[in-house]
């Protein structure tokens, strides 16, 4: 089993797992041999954390990622999207880091490089 962990915008942290492999990069050209395709991981499961639930108006939480590769070369991820179903709920800044801006439920939805997490967070006043 191949492991890395790496941070990234957001605090990324990836870790490489067996798994289905999906992407593949282009051959390595060598001038005086043959060329070899190297297989690309693909990113079997993206997790939010803290699990922070519920939040408070006015409070802030710091989010970050935890990516789980299967196996192969670590693709460059590059940072996540975050987004939040409601913004005047819960907005989420480029960093990772919410803010809790009124009563209600949002969802809270971290992309990277095909990979999908969710977390809903309930604010209260």
């Amino acid at each position: 089993m191949n492991r890395k962990n790496q941070v990234l915008p957001a605090v990324l942290t990836i870790l490489a797992v067996a798994g289905a492999c999906s992407e593949s990069a282009p051959p390595a050209a060598s001038p005086t041999g043959p060329t070899q395709t190297i297989q690309l991981a693909t990113v079997q499961a993206v997790t939010i954390s803290p699990q922070a639930r519920t939040l408070s108006v006015g409070q802030t939480q710091q989010y970050w990622l935890h990516v789980v590769l299967g196996e192969g070369a670590p693709p460059s991820l590059g940072p996540p999207y975050w987004r939040s179903s409601d913004p005047g709920v819960l907005t989420i800044e480029p960093d990772g880091r919410a803010i809790a801006r009124a009563a209600g439920t949002a969802i809270l939805t971290a992309t990277v490089h095909g990979g999908l997490g969710t977390l809903e967070v309930h604010v209260s006043n």
